[in-house]
């Protein structure tokens, strides 16, 4: 009877320990989230910024990526500290011209900003705490994130 206490014992001390893991984890870094339609379709997209959440490292840096076409990969590096998004264009061809435009939920336009040297960065820091959508364009293709500044 004692022996078989002492397993049972175990093995809720074992389980309370993953959900305790789990919990830390969940807390210790942004979110993303992804939404599918009926058929299998990647629909959307969304970046939860946590301030409490960001680096304390300086050069710790967390992305998002997606792959635009064959060519193009983008890379969505958000900073929670002080609302910076930076967006890193990584291309196979010579040619990565685009924009990225930040839009609120009105669809009233945020900021627009090109892309230079495979970057673009956009300043979400002054912008009051709310939903934005990322429209991000190059050569001629086009991708949509939802960011959630809290």
């Amino acid at each position: 009877m004692m022996k078989e206490t002492r397993k049972i014992s175990k093995k809720l001390h074992f389980i309370a320990v993953l959900f305790l893991l789990a919990a830390l984890h969940a807390m210790a870094q942004d979110t993303v989230c992804y939404s599918y339609d009926a058929a299998g379709n990647r629909v959307r997209r969304e970046i939860i910024l946590n301030r409490q959440n960001a680096p304390q490292q300086p050069g710790a840096s967390l992305y998002y990526s997606d792959q635009l076409t064959a060519d193009y990969r983008i890379k969505i590096h958000p900073s929670a500290s002080d609302g910076m998004v930076r967006v890193e264009v990584l291309s196979t061809g010579s040619s990565n011209e685009g924009a990225v435009t930040a839009y609120n939920l009105s669809g009233a336009k945020v900021q627009e900003c090109k892309v230079e040297h495979g970057n673009a960065y956009v300043n979400l820091g002054d912008s009051p705490k709310g939903v934005y959508v990322l429209h991000i364009e190059i050569n001629g293709k086009s991708t949509d994130w939802k960011v959630i500044k809290k």
